[in-house]
């Protein structure tokens, strides 16, 4: 009696799927792991997903006789990226953590008598919240 496997592949139909051999569906999970890994992954997150981007990591991979695998498309996206084959998110300037009205002075006024600890500042929802110093509970 041949085992049954709870397989599903987010590419295939479950009919499509029983026309595979138990190893093609194995190789098949792998792949999509392998690209779900890929597209899951820190380092990429500059990738775009596109048809010309797809394309050039999978002619890479062929072109260099490398299999389908989470390394190896991290390899082929770092070196098409230095080659400049790939379409990415660009690079942003960070945001400043303060909006400017509350931004610290860049230098401290000679007024001062005393030295200034710092602005506080509180957000909610990304937006600044306008509160005016601690308060004495008593």
């Amino acid at each position: 009696m041949e085992e049954q496997t709870n397989f599903t592949s987010e590419n295939f139909t479950s009919e499509e799927l029983e026309t595979f051999t138990p190893e093609q569906r194995a190789e098949i999970a792998a792949i999509e792991k392998a690209v779900n890994d890929f597209l899951a992954d820190r380092r990429t997150l500059r990738y775009v997903q596109s048809e010309p981007n797809k394309e050039a990591l999978y002619n890479f991979l062929e072109a260099h006789n490398l299999t389908l695998t989470h390394q190896n498309l991290l390899f082929a996206y770092d070196r098409l990226c230095v080659e400049g084959g790939l379409e990415l998110l660009p690079i942003q300037s960070p945001v400043s953590p303060f909006p400017t009205q509350l931004r610290p002075d860049p230098e401290p006024s000679a007024e001062r008598s005393a030295p200034r600890r710092g602005v506080f500042a509180a957000f909610r929802n990304g937006q600044p919240l306008h509160v005016h110093g601690p308060r004495n509970l008593q």
